[in-house]
């Protein structure tokens, strides 16, 4: 009985590894998928929008207060 309950115990665990194993390829593959699609398929269109961002100007006009000397005048 111990035998059998040890045979059942490490089928459970060689299931449960496989799965885990399974889910981490899974998961691998999709992180390189989405890399070649981000550096390798879209990367001159988020070149362009990176360089938009970067070169964008925009002029701010500054409120100034007012200027007084120590009398408050």
């Amino acid at each position: 009985m111990n035998d059998l309950n040890a045979s059942v115990l490490q089928q459970s665990a060689k299931r449960w590894l496989f799965f885990f194993a399974l889910i981490m390829l899974l998961s691998f593959l999709l992180l390189v998928y989405r890399l070649v699609d981000l550096q390798v398929v879209r990367h001159e269109q988020l070149r362009d929008r990176a360089t938009d961002n970067i070169l964008h100007t925009t002029v701010l006009e500054a409120r100034r207060g007012n200027i007084l000397d120590r009398q408050g005048n």
